[in-house]
């Protein structure tokens, strides 16, 4: 297999920029620059541990913000992330910062706002402010650290929440974390440089004036108090474009010696051969054979997609996984409507125990269930045998099958009262599937949303699973998660390949994932925003040592 590194953890050069040349700049904090013991700021703190009463504003607006208050004070913790100092924050103190009511900082789009910040836990009782508006001000924003499941919480202070289910925020490290509330009133977010999901709003937040506060709202409402380290802040009253935003971000990745997260989507897509002739294709399943089977390395299921009347169980073959052909003497697709249903899609490779002998196909009949057929060469199929019965109403689809040594194993996801992923097991291919179980995935959003068009894979004694994830206006991405047991998996918190605007992969969809030892060789697919054009591409991704 040859080693397809697509991204760069290393900096050039040191990068000495200004924040100040970028025009706007309303509030900037640094934990290394005028920390202060008093809220008189009369004196500076340098000792670790000692308490914090001012933060003098950077940005030449005087928007310093200042606590009177000895127990309510952040502590200055030093030399925590790359040798520089933070502010310590904890919730069960109520340690916060505010400014005077009466500043500058933005409280209408746009707004581009940069924090460098850890938390200490993932699954918060209460969202945790980690900076807006104090509470209940009808004025301005809030971004904070959302309940239950840790991930970014934009708020509209006093109107309503915007959650980003796919941004999810660490527990155990520092991140550079941006938003960027544009013109349009539309929230995008990235994490150490990635963009990682964006949230149309529709409405403005309320102008006026207001305090605004590190740490937390106020100290009445303790319980949305942030728990964790904060080592700077940055506000622009206006959007920043990708060039601005990128210089801000390199240079805080820089000075807090944070890695930059790889960016694993593609700008370009493969051609895959599809009957229908129009070049729209979904749903890959990829099986790779070092020695090749039946001629060829690298077996791949898909969909054509869209229209739906195309969307049926479709083969294609490559000796080098980026030129696709139809194997010589195969007509596509495999299977057309079955069962009678609407469509058939989700297909899924396995292989017999032995790994050579019989290749199997699964794949969802709409309203009807999980059909399987089976090959000896992949060009003369079985007729088609109906193995899962799923109703409209509560569907199973997006079946991944796999030998894990004893006993075969299928994961599908279940549409019903939101998306949820399962798991059965069978002895034999053709034999009676135990009920579906539920996995575990820590940090998924709760119904009625959740994971669904994932692919699973056992290698080397490690179960890795690649899933959509599904938030509250389907706009989605790609995340991975790994478990020992195929039942229990943890999100690897630096894989994403996230929905974008303005791109072909803007709806990034079901995805294929396999091991090539140092890396994961991903075949992803993906929508236009109009979501009537899909292709699918390959990208890498190289697993943590």
């Amino acid at each position: 297999m040859p080693n397809r590194v697509v991204f760069c953890r290393h900096f050039l050069s040191k990068i000495n920029f200004d924040p100040k040349s970028i025009p706007n700049l309303k509030l900037w904090l640094r934990a290394d620059t005028d920390v202060y013991t008093t809220s008189a700021m009369t004196t500076l703190a340098t000792e670790d541990s000692i308490a914090i009463g001012g933060w003098k504003d950077q940005s030449g607006q005087n928007n310093h913000v200042t606590q009177s208050t000895n127990g309510n004070k952040p502590v200055l913790k030093l030399s925590v992330q790359g040798g520089k100092p933070a502010l310590r924050f904890t919730n069960a103190s109520a340690h916060l910062l505010a400014s005077a009511s009466v500043n500058t900082i933005p409280k209408v789009a746009p707004i581009t706002i940069f924090i460098v910040s850890k938390t200490t836990t993932n699954a918060p009782a209460s969202g945790r402010t980690i900076f807006g508006s104090a509470y209940g001000a009808n004025k301005g924003f809030n971004f904070a650290q959302y309940q239950a499941t840790g991930k970014v919480l934009f708020q509209k202070a006093g109107i309503g929440n915007i959650v980003s289910v796919n941004a999810l925020l660490s527990s155990d490290k520092f991140e550079v974390i941006t938003a960027v509330y544009d013109a349009t009133f539309d929230v995008h977010y990235f994490i150490n440089g990635e963009a990682r999901d964006y949230i149309l709003t529709a409405t403005d937040c309320t102008a006026g004036d207001t305090s605004y506060c590190v740490g937390g709202l106020d100290t009445t409402h303790s319980q949305y108090s942030h728990d964790g380290d904060i080592a700077e802040i940055l506000v622009y009253a206006r959007q920043l474009d990708a060039y601005e935003r990128s210089k801000v971000e390199n240079l805080l990745l820089q000075k807090y010696s944070i890695t930059k997260s790889p960016v694993l989507n593609k700008a370009n897509y493969l051609s895959i051969p599809d009957y229908p002739g129009l070049g729209t294709v979904v749903h890959p399943d990829v099986l790779y054979f070092a020695n090749g089977w039946n001629g060829y390395k690298y077996w791949m299921a898909y969909s054509p997609f869209p229209p739906t009347t195309n969307e049926n169980p479709c083969i294609t073959v490559s000796n080098d996984g980026d030129t696709w052909i139809t194997p010589p003497g195969l007509t596509n697709p495999i299977d057309s409507y079955a069962g009678g249903g609407i469509y058939s899609s989700d297909p899924s490779l396995c292989m017999s125990p032995d790994g050579t002998t019989t290749m199997y196909i699964f794949w969802l009949e709409a309203n009807q269930g999980i059909y399987m057929s089976s090959s000896n060469d992949g060009i003369t199929w079985s007729a088609q045998t109906k193995i899962i019965n799923s109703a409209a109403t509560n569907q199973v689809m997006s079946p991944s099958v796999l030998w894990d040594g004893t006993q075969f194993r299928m994961y599908t996801s279940k549409v019903g009262g939101g998306y949820t992923l399962e798991y059965r097991t069978c002895a034999t291919i053709t034999g009676t599937w135990s009920a579906p179980a539920s996995l575990a995935i820590t940090n998924l959003g709760a119904p009625p949303y959740g994971a669904k068009h994932l692919d699973v894979i056992l290698s080397d004694g490690v179960y890795y699973l690649i899933y959509m994830d599904v938030d509250a206006t389907y706009n989605s991405g790609l995340y991975l998660a790994k478990g020992v047991n195929g039942i229990d998996f943890v999100i690897d918190p630096n894989f994403r390949i996230p929905a974008q605007l303005g791109v072909w992969d803007y709806l990034p969809y079901r995805a294929s994932i396999l091991n090539t030892g140092q890396a994961l060789d991903i075949f992803y697919s993906g929508f236009n925003s109009g979501e009537n054009i899909s292709h699918i591409a390959r990208t890498n991704y190289s697993l943590p040592t």
